[in-house]
């Protein structure tokens, strides 16, 4: 997953992965009935899934899909694949290195980090910023080789609502640029994130360093109290990049992301409902849809023995029409319109 798996207090980084899965939504079929047999019993009438429904992540750090050659695994072996399994939608940015990224270098900053949160994208043989393998309109262009649509997240963290609205006219006005769903950043609900907006107005909170849990707002100031100072920066300071996005494209589907509680491991932010309340209270008017990141279980390798049983993965699934509904249920307090996509899945 190119998302970095998190969880509050501190984990450890994991090795990125290409291509990790969005979302498998899947409906099973009522079969037609069969002459003189007895008549099947009633079932519910099921609804349809979106036809962008099934998708998978990739980045700008995707070297591998990047590449044009079979002999390095790369676009001439993916593609096909990606056709055969129907995937039908790809997301862009990998995660928190969204937050880390500028899409018109082509760069990021994440050998700035910890310590240089605000350093310059410009490439330089004395600068900590380094250039990326899959840019955007490459990205875009192999998606709608493959009949898939784009999911993009912007740069939330060390980015500004102008970044984030020229991207979008990019899209309109390139060729094969555009975009299904737009998100305003990842996971800013964690400090795992880069979040140079903390600094500002309303939370006025300075010295934040990203992955320095020390300075983590819900360390200094407890779960609640932290996280709330979380929720409150982000609402105050995404509502410009929703605006821009908007005026660059009145039709743009725009999300934030969702904060999962303490009962969905590997995803869990403490007093989530201070982020869910605050964001969706102040912004749900310009939300499109909601990004959940969805991992039930934390670990690696194998199930059976210390990891979770085959049995047990399964079983979580039966949590999904809960967790389901409790969205749904925020949703139709502030932002009834708004869908509900899972971004990350593991």
């Amino acid at each position: 997953m190119p998302g970095r798996f998190r969880r509050f207090p501190r984990i450890p980084r994991i090795p990125r992965v290409a291509l990790g899965a969005i979302l498998a939504i899947a409906l099973t079929a009522v079969p037609a009935g069969v002459a003189g047999a007895a008549p099947a019993p009633a079932r519910p009438a099921l609804n349809p899934v979106s036809p962008i429904a099934l998708g998978l992540n990739t980045a700008p750090w995707d070297y591998i899909y990047a590449a044009g050659t079979a002999a390095a695994g790369g676009v001439d072996t993916i593609q096909p694949l990606l056709r055969a399994a129907g995937v039908d939608l790809l997301r862009y940015g990998g995660g928190s290195y969204a937050d880390a990224y500028d899409w018109q270098t082509n760069s990021n900053i994440e050998n700035c980090l910890p310590g240089d949160p605000t350093a310059s994208f410009v490439v330089t043989s004395t600068s900590c910023a380094t250039s990326d393998s899959l840019g955007f309109d490459q990205f875009a262009s192999q998606a709608k080789a493959v009949g898939a649509s784009s999911f993009v997240t912007v740069n939330y963290g060390s980015g500004t609502p102008a970044l984030a609205a020229d991207w979008v006219t990019h899209s309109l006005t390139t060729a094969g640029d555009r975009v299904a769903l737009w998100e305003v950043g990842n996971e800013n609900y964690g400090c795992w994130e880069v979040n140079n907006w903390l600094a500002k107005p309303p939370a006025n909170y300075p010295g934040y360093l990203v992955n320095d849990f020390a300075t983590c707002p819900q360390s200094t100031e407890g779960n609640a109290a932290g996280t709330q100072t979380l929720a409150t920066s982000y609402a105050a300071n995404a509502r410009p990049f929703l605006r821009a996005m908007k005026q660059a494209d009145p039709a743009a589907q725009i999300g934030v992301p969702w904060a999962f509680g303490s009962t969905v491991s590997g995803a869990a932010v403490p007093d989530n409902d201070e982020w869910n309340n605050t964001v969706l209270g102040q912004d749900g008017k310009y939300v499109g849809f909601v990004d959940a990141h969805y991992y039930p279980f934390f670990f690696g390798g194998a199930t059976g023995g210390s990891n979770p049983t085959d049995q047990q993965v399964l079983q979580a699934l039966m949590t999904i029409p809960g967790l389901y509904s409790d969205i749904r249920g925020e949703l139709g307090r502030y932002a009834p319109r708004a869908k509900v996509v899972v971004g990350e899945t593991g």
